[in-house]
């Protein structure tokens, strides 16, 4: 049998196992929202793959590249300037007190100066409205010196900064991909890099907006509507998931448009690229 790729595809694949375990597939019951790399080179279309379906709207120059991916048909390229996707406010997105999991793969272009944070994920106004928030990476003085990662809550007017410790140089380098992601279990909220555990802290801050906001990627909102903390660099299987997913060390998954990195077939494994069609 001949196999080949045509527009970025995968064809004439046959007796390739869909998995249907979630670590890996990606997209089960309690995932709320899940944007891949699934467009066609410099396309400003997004998707949410969840069951949820939500609207995604690329702003300013947000676009998929197939010129550097990890596996999906493309990845999300944000340039660090008015680049960010929004999703309207949903009731997904009531995250309370409860369990969660927020993740993304980043490919980081720029190593943040001393004064520069990136955000991967966060909702509404943190300076105003109690149970809006941030998650990303980055410096400020505040938190100390190095790359940290953190995730801010704004509860009973006032905001709560939780912060790694410094994640340094080599571990953090630009121009590869790295997996980040928080997960919270019963009150206690990890942070993991490249699937290792890098900080753990108690946690009960309700996450649910008190003004409806909406979910942004790869920035944050500040003063009225502007946009700060914009990321530089690419982004893929962007998830938020009503569950613990992460609760000790992991080994990161590229899903591959619902498919591990790796299929095994007659007891040989394949690296699949691309989306498979049948």
């Amino acid at each position: 049998m001949v196999m080949g790729f045509k527009d970025g595809e995968l064809i004439g694949a046959t007796n390739i196992p869909t998995p249907t375990d979630s670590s890996v597939t990606g997209n089960d019951g309690d995932t709320v929202l899940l944007i891949i790399g699934d467009g066609t080179h410099e396309s400003t279309t997004f998707n949410d793959l969840s069951a949820s379906d939500h609207t995604v709207t690329g702003n300013g120059h947000v676009k998929h590249m197939r010129t550097l991916r990890h596996g999906n048909v493309s990845s999300m390229y944000f340039d660090e300037v008015e680049d960010y996707l929004t999703i309207p406010n949903h009731a997904d997105f009531n995250l309370g007190a409860g369990d969660y999991t927020v993740e993304a793969w980043i490919y980081y272009t720029d190593v943040p100066s001393s004064t520069e944070v990136y955000r991967i994920m966060a909702q509404g106004e943190l300076e105003d409205h109690n149970g809006d928030w941030c998650f990303g990476f980055g410096h400020t003085a505040v938190w100390g010196t190095g790359v940290r990662m953190n995730l801010a809550i704004r509860s009973g007017g006032s905001t709560t900064d939780y912060v790694t410790p410094d994640l340094v140089v080599p571990t953090f380098v630009k121009d590869s991909w790295h997996h980040l992601a928080i997960s919270r279990a019963s009150g206690t909220l990890k942070f993991f890099y490249n699937g290792a555990e890098v900080h753990s802290v108690s946690d009960s801050l309700s996450m649910t907006s008190s003004n409806s906001s909406e979910i942004m990627v790869g920035a944050r909102t500040w003063d009225a509507g502007n946009r700060i903390e914009e990321l530089q660099g690419f982004m893929d299987e962007i998830r938020v998931s009503k569950v613990a997913r992460y609760t000790a060390d992991f080994t990161p998954v590229m899903r591959h448009n619902d498919y591990a990195i790796e299929s095994t077939v007659g007891g040989n494994t394949y690296q699949i690229e691309g989306k498979l069609k049948f």
